[in-house]
């Protein structure tokens, strides 16, 4: 070949490496691989080894407390933070009784000739108003009470003074009524009294008069 053909040859751009610098490059890979094996191996022997106190470290020894918060406390006022349940119940509601008004004759009497109990009767509306409540058992007995042309009234036994059932323009009397004969058994109803002025107070006792219907000694709540 001459000269002139050997340069006109193109030159390669990457010389050839020889077999012994490939071998140190294959040697220098697997070197570091098995020291990230070694490195891993050393790490789980240690956690291996420390895995005992860690679960020691939970429990309480001799000379630890635990106040109310779970916290423990040690002798040399080492503090250790340990989980604790906590027993949680949802709040029950209180129940209320409310306690008879009248005595239990009068109750009586009043069921069998009215067919009527009476629940309560309390201060409402800031004590502006006393709202009782009554529950009929017998609609043939009570309707006395419903009756629209009789005007139900309270009496103070403190003073003796006489307080109307109040009157809206719009809603008429602060009452039930019959005219409907939607008066059912086994029901409560209302009858709202004024008390202008609050002249009754809490703890007093008052007559209510339906016509003939007529209880002593109601206590207002």
């Amino acid at each position: 070949m001459s000269k002139k053909e050997e340069s006109e040859m193109p030159k390669s751009s990457i010389s050839a490496e020889s077999p012994e610098s490939n071998e140190f490059k294959d040697d220098g890979g697997s070197a570091a691989l098995i020291l990230m094996v070694l490195a891993l191996v050393i790490f789980v022997l240690v956690l291996l080894y420390n895995l005992p106190g860690l679960a020691e470290a939970g429990t309480l020894s001799s000379g630890q407390q635990m106040d109310d918060a779970g916290v423990v406390k040690a002798n040399n006022n080492a503090v250790v933070i340990k989980e604790r349940k906590i027993d949680w119940k949802p709040p029950v509601a209180p129940v209320f009784i409310q306690p008879p008004i009248i005595d239990e004759k009068q109750a009586k009497m009043l069921e069998e000739r009215w067919g009527v109990r009476l629940i309560s009767l309390n201060l409402s509306a800031g004590g502006y108003m006393m709202d009782l409540r009554f529950r009929v058992l017998d609609v043939e007995k009570s309707l006395l009470l419903f009756d629209h042309r009789i005007k139900p009234h309270i009496i103070t036994d403190r003073t003796n003074i006489k307080l109307p059932v109040p009157m809206a323009t719009k809603v008429g009397a602060f009452r039930p009524t019959n005219r409907g004969q939607n008066i059912k058994p086994d029901r409560n109803y209302y009858i709202i009294f004024g008390n202008p002025d609050r002249h009754v107070k809490s703890g007093e006792t008052v007559a209510i008069v339906i016509g003939d219907f007529r209880a002593d000694g109601v206590s207002v709540n």
